[in-house]
């Protein structure tokens, strides 16, 4: 049976020292020793220089989020130390006594390690302070020391041999260190065979493997942070598959290219952030006019204009629904786990293919980075949608944009027999000729909206947790994005103290799940949306079609919700007056 216990380790020192290497490699080991994980880091918007901070959680059990307080933290230095100091007792502390001295601490052992007087002296480089510090980790968790040198071996291989040794004999050093100078005993990791197996994947990189699994064969980007791993990784991916990725000049560019090669027959995609969503709407919009289906990405950070390019928030969520003058119809998704990143990826392009409509993506920074331990069996058995079109024999009066049923048409390839046409950004009649006549502009925007519908025969649009024998509430609380995870482990810690409260998780937000988002309303006497914005923008489109007051808390730190400032918002409100709007 597993073991429910959770560690937590932070690794805190100044960006260019090698944090997320360190991070990284330890999970990876961890994740090859049958561990569930799940990763958070946060980093300056400079090439080097600044606070940098990676922090992992492993258990044998899955996790919702990187935990809170560590157990064990290691700082580089004193800043780091003072930042971030030990806050768990009984915990572990592992600090660079070059430059910091604690005066007390509450750590049940507290290691001082001269890290660069080691790195220079022994090991003859200051950049290896970090695999000093990784081997001191490995002796005290009772890790392999030769699984742990085989994947350093293997992270820094490409920079040559003589690096290669030196990280190599760093971490020996430090495994060594803390052997000959500290007593501590620990009973090592388990190595238990997992329930089921898996794979560590970030948020972009199983964004990466939905997109290849529902059949993206075109990609067309330009770098953004926190995108732009998705853009490195399909132009290397695509062309094992028979398809093709490109960088592009911009953001117009990037949007255009994936929608002339959806109207050459290519499922494709883009990805960016804010300011490259910003300068993306107008050409969103002619996708929606010509019905021409496209998935767009918007991995959202914090603004506005440049903003905070290394932090997350949940500002595009008006812009994602209205950004487009006019009404052109779009369908708006959010992941709220790494795992949803792959499951909704695949729905997004379901739901373009069947509607012949743009669909947008919004993920954030914290997401998109976010490594968690996904089961395999999420890869398989993954069904694909494509859409119609046009068979070989076509009438000659066939015409593009006919008025069905659906709103939706067979799609005609460039080419085609009888099936040519001109998508254009005019309003247009049934075949595709400029027509603004009052009474078919009215038909064709009635075309377009109605095919929304279709998508909750894709996705539901929603999720709700909560205890099963419960039916009325005092609060409910509903969220979207990557706050699902912090609210969930809120709510299974309020759960504990008998306090039961629903969660319903919107993965849709256009359309959105009215129906069940009413009942949902109705079971409860408040409402609580927690977000990453300043406004509460799902907040107030809840208050606007339910004229039922919202308790909001919006968090525009740059930094996620913790589960614990979660629990006490809602302790807080509970037997409480209805409407408030608390800013974090």
């Amino acid at each position: 049976m597993a073991n429910d216990k959770k560690i937590t380790i932070r690794i805190v020192g100044e960006s260019g020292e090698g944090i997320v290497s360190t991070g990284e490699i330890l999970s990876r080991i961890l994740q090859d020793m049958g561990q569930r994980l799940m990763t958070f880091r946060t980093y300056p918007a400079e090439i080097k220089g600044g606070q940098c901070l990676f922090q992992l959680r492993f258990s044998q059990r899955s996790l919702h989020t990187p935990g809170e307080n560590p157990e064990i933290l290691i700082c580089f230095d004193e800043k780091s130390y003072f930042e971030h100091g030990m806050a768990k007792e009984s915990g572990i502390l592992i600090y660079n006594s070059d430059d910091t001295a604690p005066e007390s601490t509450n750590s049940l052992l507290s290691i001082g390690i001269p890290f660069d007087s080691i790195a220079m002296n022994d090991i003859g480089n200051i950049q290896t302070k970090n695999m000093i510090a990784l081997g001191a980790l490995s002796h005290l968790l009772s890790l392999e020391l030769d699984q742990v040198e085989n994947l350093v071996a293997k992270r820094f291989a490409k920079k040559g041999e003589s690096i290669v040794q030196a990280n190599s004999r760093a971490l020996h050093t430090g495994w060594s260190y803390v052997q000959d100078n500290y007593f501590y005993e620990h009973s090592g990791i388990p190595e238990e065979q997992a329930d089921e197996q898996t794979v560590l994947l970030s948020g972009n990189q199983a964004l990466v493997l939905g997109a290849l699994a529902a059949g993206c064969r075109f990609y067309a980007g330009y770098p953004i942070t926190p995108a732009s791993s998705i853009m490195e990784t399909m132009i290397r991916e695509l062309p094992r598959f028979g398809g093709l990725g490109i960088q592009t000049e911009d953001e117009m560019a990037a949007i255009g290219a994936v929608i002339g090669a959806s109207y050459a027959g290519e499922k494709a995609m883009t990805a960016t952030s804010g300011p490259g969503f910003s300068l993306m709407q107008e050409m969103i919009g002619l996708a929606s006019m010509t019905e021409i289906p496209v998935v767009i990405v918007d991995a959202q950070r914090a603004g506005p204009s440049t903003g905070m390019p290394t932090k997350m928030e949940q500002g595009d969520l008006l812009m994602a629904l209205h950004g487009s003058h006019g009404e052109g119809p779009r369908v708006v998704m959010a992941p709220g786990t790494v795992e949803e990143c792959f499951s909704l990826t695949v729905a997004a392009f379901n739901i373009a293919e069947k509607t012949r409509t743009p669909v947008i993506l919004l993920t954030d920074l914290a997401l998109a980075q976010r490594m968690a331990s996904l089961p395999l069996t999420l890869f398989e058995n993954v069904q694909a949608i494509d859409r119609e079109i046009l068979g070989e024999q076509i009438d000659g009066d066939s015409m593009p944009y006919s008025i069905t049923e659906t709103g939706v048409n067979p799609m005609a390839l460039p080419g085609q027999p009888d099936g040519m046409y001109v998508p254009t950004g005019l309003e247009h009649d049934e075949h595709g000729h400029p027509n603004y006549s009052p009474d078919m502009h009215q038909k064709m925007t009635e075309k377009r909206h109605k095919k929304l519908g279709l998508a909750f025969e894709v996705h539901k649009g929603f999720e709700i947790f909560k205890s099963d024998e419960d039916e009325s509430f005092e609060i409910g609380v509903i969220s979207w994005g990557s706050t699902e995870g912090p609210l969930r482990e809120a709510l299974e810690s309020l759960r504990r103290e008998n306090i039961n409260i629903p969660l319903m998780q919107l993965k849709l937000l256009n359309p959105l799940p009215r129906q069940a988002l009413f009942r949902f309303i109705e079971s409860v006497e408040k409402i609580v949306i927690p977000e990453h914005n300043y406004l509460g923008q799902l907040a107030g489109m809840i208050e606007a079609l339910t004229a039922k007051p919202v308790i909001r808390l919006n968090k525009v730190t740059g930094l996620p919700f913790n589960p614990s400032e979660l629990v006490d918002f809602i302790q807080k409100h509970i037997r409480l007056v209805p409407a408030y709007h608390e800013a974090v």
